[in-house]
């Protein structure tokens, strides 16, 4: 079960810290499944399927620096981690976390 995210400000510092060093290709996955999540529940996965597609042509323009604003706009909206908090989600379903532990995604 998840957990509701409590942290200071150098928690949410290292978070943006540990997005800059993730890879163009992992940040645009982790953004566009959330925006698959959001579609999937209310219009099926034809519809989601092309989210998913839309949000990766247009995530492949931006540069880093908006990759990384978007995804921790993301976490700021979901505010959710793991039990422990040692972890936060950037999609709603957990599927790409943030590690504040070690310097290690998934």
């Amino acid at each position: 079960m998840p957990w509701s995210i409590s942290m200071s400000v150098s928690g949410w510092d290292r978070v943006r810290q540990q997005l800059n060093q993730w890879e163009d290709s992992d940040l645009i996955n982790a953004i566009s499944d959330d925006r698959y999540e959001m579609v999937y529940p209310l219009a099926g996965p034809v519809h989601a399927n092309a989210a998913l597609c839309a949000a990766h042509v247009r995530l492949g323009r931006l540069s880093h620096e908006e990759l990384v604003d978007a995804a921790y706009r993301l976490i700021e909206e979901h505010q959710t981690c793991e039990v422990g908090g040692h972890g936060v989600w950037i999609d709603r379903e957990g599927f790409h976390i943030v590690r504040l532990d070690s310097d290690t995604r998934s």
